[in-house]
């Protein structure tokens, strides 16, 4: 059984900006299929990684936004909160939420 109907997703795809994708596509190509990259990658653990990611991929590939400081009201991309119980690390996974 398909997650979405092909009625749904044929009309999604009429309404996306080909020439956005085409140069986002070109953006992530350039730098994730760039040997040195790949190999920078490859060498740092999950969570070295974890927020030259965000910001390679989601802010300038993607084009989110994310907190420029702690007081920043309008974004929506954030790094994993800890939990305030115990101040342990929280699955990893990032929060997406709406601008406000």
């Amino acid at each position: 059984m398909a997650l979405f109907q092909s009625s749904v997703i044929t009309k999604h795809l009429q309404n996306q900006n080909k020439e956005n994708i085409a140069v986002k596509w070109e953006a992530f190509k350039n730098h994730f299929h760039n040997p040195k990259v790949q190999e920078e990658i490859k060498s740092l653990k999950e969570e070295q990684y974890q927020g030259e990611f965000l910001e390679d991929f989601f802010v300038k590939i993607l084009g989110y936004t994310k907190p420029a400081s702690s007081s920043e009201t309008k974004f929506n991309l954030t790094t994993e909160y800890k939990n305030v119980k115990d101040c342990k690390s929280s699955a990893k996974s990032g929060l997406i939420s709406t601008i406000s």
